[in-house]
């Protein structure tokens, strides 16, 4: 159902910001030399990249219907990107998505790019900072008590019958996404210069929130975050 909250500012509706990238499975419509690469370490075919295109879509979609969900920015990094995103046609009554388009370079979006972003769209305001794949569960107003110095990395919950693993009652030190209330400081930005779905990229994030002052911690057993795991194996291969 194409319907939502559009309450917006409204003090009984909690409600939070989320960033994102664009993933580069967009590539698929015109892949640049960067989205060749990693498509071909990963071994990726076309039907596995439209199937997390669908994924990406149905997360978006999800984002611009969540009660609690302020906004949706969608980072990109060349017109193509925006294009391609345009075309999906996702619903959106409330008006949350919009897309801020960086330099025109062939290299993924970094942590640094989002915080920037949050710094400079949302300041005093709570964001959430996503990975790609990951929808919103129930339990998001639970959040409204976060203090200004807090950050949350959360670690998700799989959907049913998904195969994908439990990241957060079988804790494996995994987080797809911070909450947190910038601005944060510029160290932290020139210290966060690295892309989302790595080895240690999370890890390091955490240490750099607690290097800026803010005090960590993960309520993912209160909150609930659905990963939107449409071809798991497609993940396996290239997050990490």
């Amino acid at each position: 159902s194409d319907t939502c909250h559009c309450r917006l500012g409204q003090p009984f509706v909690f409600q939070t910001n989320v960033i994102l990238e664009i993933p580069w499975v967009h590539g698929i419509w015109e892949p640049t030399q960067n989205h060749l690469s990693e498509m071909n370490s990963a071994r990726l075919d076309r039907s596995q990249l439209v199937a997390r295109l669908k994924e990406f879509t149905e997360v978006v979609q999800s984002h611009a219907l969540h009660p609690h969900i302020r906004s949706v920015t969608l980072v990109a990094n060349n017109e193509k990107e925006v294009q391609s995103f345009t075309s999906l046609r996702i619903a959106d009554p409330c008006g949350k998505i919009g897309i801020k388009l960086l330099a025109n370079i062939d290299r993924r979006v970094t942590y640094a790019d989002m915080l920037n972003l949050a710094n400079e769209l949302f300041p005093n305001e709570l964001v959430w900072i996503s990975n790609a794949d990951i929808g919103a569960g129930m339990g998001f107003e639970k959040l409204k008590h976060l203090a200004k110095n807090e950050m949350i990395a959360m670690s998700r919950h799989p959907p049913p019958h998904s195969g994908r693993g439990e990241d957060c009652f079988q804790y494996v030190g995994s987080h797809d996404g911070f909450f947190f209330y910038p601005p944060v400081p510029v160290m932290m930005v020139e210290n966060s210069k690295f892309q989302t779905n790595r080895w240690g990229a999370e890890n390091t994030m955490i240490d750099n929130f607690n290097a800026a002052g803010y005090l960590g911690r993960n309520p993912c057993q209160n909150v609930s975050f659905i990963v939107k795991c449409i071809l798991c194996e497609v993940h396996n291969s290239i997050q990490r």
